[in-house]
């Protein structure tokens, strides 16, 4: 198993997916006929008409939307065998609005057939979890994330697109993705040479997700897709964010590690 952080995320994954992944095409696990696999492939050429219309779940089966609306997911919500169809997709913690205290989390259910889940974006924010599988039980059925859209502002080389923005709750306390504004504003001109660590902000006593000790920089919009200032990880993407959880564990193609973390001696590690 790998383990990657951007910002202080944890993504653990079963093959080299960066956490913000801009595919035109499928993301695809599972014991299919080709075991765990990464493929691309073209992306359809048209999106649904923008709708003023948001799905909100907070907890339960995961209805399978029609392609026309955003996702908020703010509580433990399922996703069996079958078809879903969403715009952005966003999983984040928000009690406020009726959400889990632990945040919310999108588990996809093995045994009920292969599952394809269609999305514009998909954003893991602070508190969020999206997961197949586990390391005592990978999935097995096939999974397939599609992420899909035009180009946007085509005519004009594609600048000034507009990223997926977070949705997690703005508070004077977490003004962007959940994140504490302690963290936000430690280090706001870049220096790894002498940036300051979670251990010397605030009163030390609270690193950074994972217990890792290290500097939190703010996030900026990607290049190019700067058309919304405070929408930071692009469009078309899986995106994982601060305090985020991507777990995906596949049937095959994959040694797993006895317990997690994973120790320094475990056989898996020497596969």
């Amino acid at each position: 198993m790998e383990s990657w952080h951007r910002g202080a995320s944890r993504v653990s994954l079963l093959f080299r997916l960066a956490a913000i992944a801009m595919v035109f095409g499928a993301i695809v696990i599972g014991n299919g006929d080709g075991g765990i696999r990464f493929s691309t492939t073209l992306a359809h050429g048209s999106v649904a008409p923008k709708v003023d219309a948001v799905v909100t779940c907070t907890g339960g089966a995961l209805a399978p939307g029609d392609g026309t609306k955003d996702l908020q997911i703010i509580g433990p919500c399922t996703a069996t065998g079958g078809t879903y169809q969403y715009k952005d997709v966003n999983i984040y913690k928000d009690v406020t609005n009726g959400g889990d205290a632990n945040g919310g989390s999108l588990t996809f259910t093995d045994a009920t057939g292969a599952i394809n889940f269609w999305a514009n974006s998909i954003l893991i924010e602070n508190h969020g979890a999206l997961i197949a599988g586990s390391q005592t039980a990978p999935f097995v059925s096939p999974l397939t994330f599609h992420l899909y859209g035009v180009e946007q502002n085509k005519n004009d080389s594609g600048l000034k697109g507009v990223g997926i923005p977070c949705k997690s709750p703005i508070t004077p306390t977490s003004p962007f993705c959940g994140i504490s504004k302690e963290f936000w504003d430690s280090n706001p001109n870049p220096n790894p040479g002498s940036c300051v660590k979670a251990s010397d902000v605030g009163d030390g006593k609270t690193l950074l997700p994972g217990g890792v000790d290290d500097c939190f920089y703010q996030y900026h919009p990607l290049n190019f897709d700067n058309g919304d200032l405070n929408a930071f990880f692009g469009y078309k993407v899986l995106a994982v964010s601060f305090g985020g959880k991507l777990q995906l564990f596949g049937a095959k193609g994959a040694t797993y590690c006895a317990s997690y973390p994973c120790p320094a001696n475990d056989p898996a590690l020497q596969a």
